[in-house]
């Protein structure tokens, strides 16, 4: 589902737009959403991957990342 909201924030983007999305860290590093990951990335929309603690949002304990995504 991570992945579904990425991809509408692309769709979103003009050409020179830029967004920034939070994520948690599991759709980073999960085996199957590989095909995906490796699709944005070779398409050279993710411009940057910022880890940052857990316990930074509130309610949440878990680490999350901040994907800069650009066209």
């Amino acid at each position: 589902s991570a992945w579904l909201f990425v991809d509408q924030v692309l769709k979103a983007l003009n050409e020179d737009g830029k967004a920034v999305v939070v994520i948690n860290n599991g759709p980073l590093s999960k085996l199957s959403d590989y095909d995906y990951r490796w699709s944005i990335s070779l398409g050279g929309y993710i411009e940057m991957v910022i880890g940052l603690p857990g316990n930074l949002l509130v309610d949440t304990k878990i680490p999350i990342s901040l994907l800069v995504l650009s066209k």
